[in-house]
């Protein structure tokens, strides 16, 4: 018997061993808690001294006002959206579209087909999070398949950490200190979004 094959058995044999646990039930079970609150419930607990906000704003204007008041008067060099080019190393804020939002779960879901696209949400000191609501699904099995040219699909739950060390929660351990989520009860033009945002003649310098 080859060693592998010795292996698995091993294994086999030992978790064949093991009681068996119960499942905790079918997914499919009706949850009447509102999505929303539950959401924005599991997202700030996600950072329990701060390091997750949440709002809901009705529309793109709206969701333009709520974070040139929560972002004045930044440099356009210390954000980072999407997929633009990855210098410096590391930036103060990066902008992303959020593809789908599990409200059990508080997790932000990025559909990529670039590994690039990721920076946003990896490289920054605060990541910035927007979608419509429509995007809310209350559990991970609900999640559609991946769109057709992304290739990757990335969970987010709040900003980084760790517990390795005597189990202290420790925030940030990696990536971003902290997240903060907006929401449009409307549709978001992400697109128009990005580009008044940044937009010299519409923010005013710096």
């Amino acid at each position: 018997m080859r060693r592998i094959d010795e292996l698995l058995q091993r294994l086999r044999d030992a978790s064949a061993a093991l009681p068996a646990i119960e499942h905790p039930g079918p997914f499919d079970v009706p949850d009447e808690r509102d999505p929303l609150a539950l959401l924005e419930e599991r997202v700030c607990a996600l950072g329990p001294d701060g390091e997750s906000s949440f709002a809901i704003v009705e529309d793109n204007d709206a969701l333009l006002t709520r974070l040139r008041a929560d972002y004045p008067e930044r440099l356009r060099a210390e954000w980072v959206v999407g997929d633009e080019a990855a210098a410096p190393m590391f930036y103060r804020f990066g902008l992303t579209e959020a593809h789908h939002l599990v409200a059990r779960s508080g997790t932000i879901v990025l559909d990529v087909a670039r590994a690039l696209e990721s920076l946003s949400s990896l490289v920054v000191e605060e990541h910035v999070v927007v979608a419509s609501v429509d995007r809310v699904v209350m559990t991970l099995d609900q999640l559609p398949p991946l769109a057709r040219g992304a290739k990757t699909r990335i969970l987010i739950s709040g900003p980084s950490r760790t517990a390795d060390i005597e189990k202290t929660l420790v925030i940030p351990a990696h990536g971003p200190c902290r997240t903060a989520l907006y929401l449009v009860r409307g549709t978001l033009d992400f697109g128009a979004l990005v580009s008044r945002f940044f937009s010299s003649s519409d923010r005013g310098a710096g």
